[in-house]
């Protein structure tokens, strides 16, 4: 291993507003389209809300308002583990990773920054650990921990509660063991659920009446063409009515069944302390236990105790009797990095893309065959550029915009790094990484070149699916 390698660490690349930045690859999880949201009261402009990502509750924080920049809005999610929860950052765009040199980091000088980008003149250093300057491109350096501070002291600011637990300075004292929970009014009750129980969350609609049904069950709702039934929380717990206002459904899954119980708020998450809680021992009493903490006690509610055995027998008839299977199928899908050239939209498979880099000239290679259109030097290695436009049949040859480069293998398998070839190729933008559905891809043995395997249906349009894993053999082909 090269020494360079030795002193550089990967990072992710996004842009949000008129900058650019970038995020630790071992803090970055997913990246994902927009999910729905769930509001919640008492928090920051730039916290979003909720959203369930496959059963995991997550904090969605607007980046360009976090920074001040409340003209954007960010179109990609990316999901960070910060340490102590999960949060979605929703950005502009990702443009795909980077390995920056320890030595290209410095410390964030305002001025210094915004000589980039002048729009950004009222930036927070305190959310950035540097700036770096690599190939050309200067960048800010999230601190992905810090943000999660933000997550943790965002709401209630009466008491220091945030809306993942109260934020206290602990010193050296070893971090308690909590339970991370899910807060609901419904009445004037205030519950809690245990997010591990917790599928999703979505504002409620239309509920269709099962007419002889318990007065408890409010009914169908319609969840992507799937009718789930639906439990009224404030009748199933003996609540007076309340005014009607907006409402939500926390959807349940059990023994693949799944079903929804109407709550009237979602307060947001809480992380309660093992020693607050208090069990309820009562086997005849349909709440599991009390937690007492800063001067507020929250019921703990069972889904198994609130819907006993009859209960959820009637839910299984009516969920059986309107789907055939209440579990949702979860369809494969690839992912691949999105790019433009020639204002073409093409894909290529995100295990062979290395990274992504700003353009800059390249140099000329002596008694290079037609495929490759000269060189260029990254970090020391000496990579070729392919003449990917002349392969696709394109007019032009992509003079600006951005390297991205590929290898003939996966990037992350264990296959030696001596049988993997590395090229560039020149594309006007890297737009993000998207997943395709495998039903939305159409394969063929051969496209208009060797580099074209497929076709993918992605926003009512057609993109062409660029294939590497034959580099070497397809830049023969081209050149003969």
């Amino acid at each position: 291993m090269k020494n360079s390698e030795l002193s550089a660490s990967d990072y992710l690349m996004f842009t949000s507003g008129a900058g650019r930045f970038a995020l630790p690859s071992t803090c970055v999880q997913e990246i994902l389209y927009p999910h729905a949201v769930t509001p919640l009261p008492f928090v920051p402009a730039c916290i979003d809300g909720l959203i369930n990502i496959e059963g995991t509750i997550a904090v969605q924080i607007d980046f360009s308002n976090m920074l001040g920049q409340t003209q954007y809005h960010g179109q990609e999610l990316i999901l960070t583990n910060t340490g102590r929860s999960l949060c979605a950052l929703k950005v502009d765009s990702v443009l795909g990773r980077i390995s920056i040199q320890h030595k290209n980091i410095r410390p964030v000088i305002t001025e210094e920054y915004t000589t980039f980008h002048a729009e950004l003149d009222n930036i927070k250093p305190e959310f950035f650990i540097g700036v770096a300057t690599q190939d050309d491109t200067t960048m800010l350096i999230v601190d992905h921990q810090r943000v999660g501070q933000l997550v943790q002291a965002g709401a209630m600011p009466q008491d220091g509660e945030g809306i993942l637990g109260k934020v206290e300075s602990r010193g050296d004292q070893e971090e308690e063991m909590t339970i991370p929970c899910l807060i609901v009014i419904s009445g004037k009750e205030r519950y809690a659920f245990e997010l591990s129980g917790i599928i999703e969350i979505i504002e409620a609609g239309i509920c269709t009446p099962i007419p002889g049904a318990p007065d408890y069950l409010k009914g169908f709702h319609l969840v992507r063409d799937q009718a789930l039934p639906v439990i009224d929380l404030l009748t199933l717990m003996q609540q007076p009515e309340i005014e009607k206002q907006k409402s939500w459904v926390i959807i349940i899954e059990r023994d693949n069944v799944r079903y929804g119980l109407l709550v009237n708020v979602i307060e947001g998450i809480e992380h309660f302390p093992l020693d607050s809680y208090e069990p309820i021992v009562d086997s005849d009493s349909n709440l599991s236990g009390l937690f007492v903490y800063q001067e507020k006690t929250t019921i703990l509610l069972s889904p198994k105790r609130i819907v006993d055995e009859e209960k959820f027998q009637i839910l299984s008839h009516h969920a059986d009797f309107h789907t055939e299977n209440n579990v949702q199928s979860v369809e494969e899908t690839e992912r691949y990095l999105q790019v433009s050239i020639c204002d073409n939209r093409y894909a290529i498979p995100i295990d062979h893309v290395k990274r992504v880099a700003q353009f800059f000239p390249m140099e000329e290679i002596s008694d290079a065959n037609d495929s490759i259109r000269g060189a260029i030097d990254i970090d020391g290695s000496i990579i070729p550029v392919l003449a990917l436009e002349k392969a696709l049949s394109l007019q032009n040859l992509v003079d600006q915009g951005e390297y991205v480069i590929v290898s003939n293998g996966a990037v992350n398998n264990n296959t030696s790094s001596n049988s993997q070839q590395e090229w560039a190729i020149c594309v006007d933008a890297a737009q993000g990484l998207v997943d395709i559905p495998s039903s939305h891809i159409k394969r063929m043995p051969h496209g208009n070149s060797h580099f074209v395997n497929g076709v993918a249906h992605i926003d009512e349009t057609l993109i062409s699916l660029l294939n590497f894993s034959q580099l070497e053999f397809s830049i023969q082909e081209n050149s003969q």
